[in-house]
């Protein structure tokens, strides 16, 4: 959490030397980097969107890559994911 507040705390201070301000959309992936093959966790969704709440951001691109879905199956995965967990945490936000 530390270093993504330094990072948009930087980004804003950049931003808002525009007139009007530039938008925000900061990024995050759906999968664990250091295990590609686990989605994140509820939990781990819930921390941060509360953290990106904090910063009033613009919106928020969803990650990935084509590694995540170049098969029937891991699309079928992602699809299933987004369905069960991503999409109902998305839905509680504002």
């Amino acid at each position: 959490a530390g270093a993504t507040n330094r990072r948009l705390t930087e980004t804003y201070r950049i931003a808002n030397k525009y007139n009007p301000p530039k938008k925000v959309l900061p990024y995050f992936r759906y999968r664990y980097r250091d295990d590609w093959g686990l989605f994140l966790v509820q939990e781990d969704y819930v921390t941060v969107f509360r953290e990106l709440d904090r910063y009033n951001i613009d919106g928020l691109v969803i990650w990935g890559s084509y590694d995540d879905v170049n098969t029937r199956q891991k699309c079928i995965n992602l699809l299933n994911h987004l369905k069960d967990i991503l999409g109902p945490v998305i839905s509680t936000i504002r």
